[in-house]
């Protein structure tokens, strides 16, 4: 779909040049006010779809920042021990927006938000403050804020499912990849955490008793997934 998006921009561009050649030509040939109208037709469509264009490439490295922050994540996981099983991109039922990462093992169940940012941030409890030109400029719907959601969506589908949480613990980590970051005030409800110290977190984590907890949440998660892959 995004590429049939991509190629309906383009040609809409491509359009409004030529339509503006042809009736360039044609009004130093007639001075026809049909002319002028389909010049102003074919400026207005070239100037649109070059915006579109422009948009969809910051768009698309957007995206593609994102996918590789994911994929990062993923091989950093994939080095915990072999009784953790890692869910990447989980869509819930009824549920919007998806999670880059559900880890269930020994240790409990983790609820993984991934980000891939350049720029200055600092991070005080909730609030996250972006620096522009030496200025705090707060987040609103920042990582955090995605990830206690997150992490809300798989509590109330496993409710759904009949599956009590009472007693254990469903960890929120912000996977953060940025060069400029630093954590001023602990958030009290998740971790913020640079990609490569995940593992070792989640394995340094209290061991979880619940083991039908864990059973059964793998089980339910399972088609959920766009991939599945146990630790090596």
């Amino acid at each position: 779909m995004s590429q049939l998006y991509s190629l309906i921009r383009y040609i809409g561009g491509v359009a409004g040049v030529i339509l503006f050649l042809i009736s360039l030509f044609a009004i130093f040939l007639t001075l026809n006010i049909f002319y002028v109208v389909l010049t102003l037709a074919g400026v207005f469509l070239g100037i649109y779809g070059n915006s579109l264009t422009t948009q969809s490439k910051k768009d698309g490295y957007s995206w593609e920042k994102g996918l590789e922050g994911e994929k990062l994540v993923a091989d950093y996981l994939n080095t915990l021990p072999k009784d953790y099983i890692i869910y990447n991109d989980v869509k819930l039922p009824g549920k919007g927006g998806n999670i880059d990462h559900i880890v269930i093992g020994p240790t409990g169940i983790y609820v993984i938000e991934t980000k891939n940012y350049t720029g200055k941030y600092r991070i005080k409890g909730n609030q996250w403050l972006y620096y522009k030109n030496g200025s705090p400029l707060e987040i609103k719907n920042n990582p955090g804020t995605q990830v206690r959601k997150n992490t809300l969506d798989l509590l109330n589908f496993l409710a759904e499912k009949g599956i009590s949480t009472t007693g254990s613990w469903i960890t929120g980590l912000v996977a953060f990849n940025c060069p400029d970051f630093r954590v001023l005030e602990t958030p009290p409800s998740y971790k913020v955490l640079i990609p490569r110290t995940v593992p070792e977190y989640i394995t340094n984590g209290r061991k979880e008793s619940n083991m039908d907890l864990l059973g059964r949440t793998a089980l339910e998660l399972e088609p959920c997934c766009v991939e599945l892959s146990l630790a090596r």
